[in-house]
Parts: C-alpha cells; sequence; structure tokens
C-alpha cells in the first residue's frame, strides 16, 4: 500500500510539473506577423522580452506550409507576434544567412527555423516546420501569448 502511494503521489509531482507553464491567463485575441530585417535582429529592436522569430525564404515551400498550415491558423486565436525574417527579402540574402548562422551555436541549418530570442541571446532554435500541437508546446512554454 505504502508503493502504491508513493508511486501515485511521484505520479502526481510529474504531471503537475509538466503543466505547470499553461498557470497563466492566455490572450486568445488574433496575433499577427511582423516582418523584420537581418538589421533588427541583430540590434535587437523589434521585442521586448521573450520573442518568436521564424527564418523563412519565400521559395522555401516547407516555409510556406508551416506558414500557411500552422502559423496563420494558430495566430486567429492567439495574441502574439511572430517575427519573421525572410531572406529573399534581404538587401543580400547570402550576406544575411551567414550573418545569422554566426548568431547560432550549431550554425544555420535551413529554413524554416524558429527562434525564442531575448535581448539578442538566442535561447531556442527549432529546425522544421511544426504542428500546431508543437508550436502551442513553444508558446506555451515561453508565455508567448500571455495576457496583459
Amino acid at each position: 500500500m505504502k508503493k502504491l502511494l508513493t508511486i501515485i503521489t511521484c505520479m502526481l509531482l510529474v504531471v503537475s510539473a509538466c503543466s505547470s507553464n499553461k498557470d497563466y491567463e492566455r490572450d486568445t485575441t488574433q496575433g499577427k506577423i511582423t516582418e523584420i530585417t537581418f538589421e533588427q535582429l541583430s540590434d535587437h529592436s523589434f521585442a521586448k522580452g521573450d520573442a518568436m522569430v521564424v527564418l523563412s525564404q519565400t521559395t522555401c515551400s516547407h516555409c510556406k506550409i508551416y506558414k500557411e498550415d500552422t502559423i496563420v491558423p494558430y495566430l486567429l486565436e492567439h495574441n502574439l507576434t511572430v517575427y519573421e525574417l525572410n531572406f529573399t527579402n534581404e538587401p543580400d540574402p547570402a550576406a544575411s544567412w551567414e550573418k545569422v548562422s554566426k548568431m547560432l551555436e550549431e550554425g544555420l541549418e535551413g529554413t524554416p527555423t524558429t527562434l525564442i530570442v531575448n535581448g539578442g541571446k538566442v535561447k531556442e532554435v527549432i529546425v522544421g516546420e511544426q504542428s500546431l500541437e508543437d508550436f502551442d508546446d513553444i508558446v506555451v512554454e515561453y508565455q508567448l501569448d500571455k495576457k496583459k
């Protein structure tokens, strides 16, 4: 009986620890996508606090799918700004790619890549398109849709 009680207690602790990030009030008004330049990314002028930046290219089919199937539908009910750095729109796309790659510990593998940044520091790098569920997990982890 004691073992069973201990196991149940441990399971409850694990479940409560895993769900603790969801204990905040989420803003369900519509969010937006705002395009930024490499210069804005490098001088950190685009956001205060934790921010999500999606690195993309106009010719990238995975970027298009990620944006149309995950980000845009998600933003209909979650108030956060997703900052998009589209390399295609940069004056020198190759140079911007190289500079972003140098900012990242592992370099830039490809697009789409999602960054969580704060004050010029890259806190997390997520390579590839994400499902709605995985995208929501990222938003919740950093409370990016927290009601103000």
